[in-house]
């Protein structure tokens, strides 16, 4: 079974700033969701079937439907309340209702609802971290995909759409978002908090 690379330095377990860049991390991942959501219905087609993605009913919701696919050792698996990348008894979660991003224990992916503290590791540690790692290398090659096959300011404009949800809590810009994404998997130990990450003002 391959197992994600941990050689990149990171910061302590327990510390503050990993804490907080995992906090960083899940509103990241929240807007993410938002695009996805709308790369399901782009008028050109669905993005994410035309990037080799399976879709299936989900599991014990009507009328709603998940994303499936096999990327770098495990499988990448996209719902409404949930993303993460899962190996054959452990994975990366992002519970979109909860906010936060966990270490699942489970051989496989959880129903939606289902959050038994017993099936996760809740701790922003290094293991979070490796896990993390291959999730993140497919949301920027998406990114990529969705840049090649979509105009130019499609993904600004999903980000404009999120910010005017009510409630909603917009992050960095795409291409910000894309920089700080890369730079929290290569080297958190010297990636910057969201809001002093250095913003490149021409980004959309």
């Amino acid at each position: 079974m391959k197992t994600p690379n941990s050689s990149s330095p990171v910061i302590s377990d327990g510390s503050a700033k990993f804490g907080g860049i995992f906090r960083d991390l899940a509103m990241g991942l929240n807007q993410q969701m938002f695009y996805w959501g709308r790369d399901v219905v782009h008028p050109d087609g669905n993005l994410l079937v035309s990037a080799g993605f399976q879709k299936r009913p989900a599991a014990a919701l009507q009328s709603a439907s998940c994303y499936s696919l096999e990327f770098s050792g495990g499988r990448i698996e996209l719902h409404g309340s949930y993303a993460g990348w899962f190996q054959e008894n452990t994975g990366f979660l992002f519970i979109r209702p909860l906010a936060r991003s966990v270490r699942w224990l489970e051989g496989n992916p959880p129903v939606p609802g289902q959050w038994g503290l017993e099936h996760m590791e809740t701790s922003p540690d290094s293991q979070l971290h490796t896990l993390a790692k291959p999730f993140l290398s497919w949301l920027l090659l998406h990114e990529k995909q969705v840049a090649d096959a979509t105009s130019p300011r499609y993904r600004f404009n999903c980000h404009t759409q999120f910010k005017k949800l009510p409630k909603s809590k917009s992050w960095l810009s795409p291409a910000n978002a894309n920089r700080w994404m890369e730079a929290f998997r290569d080297n958190p130990a010297s990636c910057p908090r969201a809001r002093h990450f250095p913003k490149q003002t021409n980004s959309q």
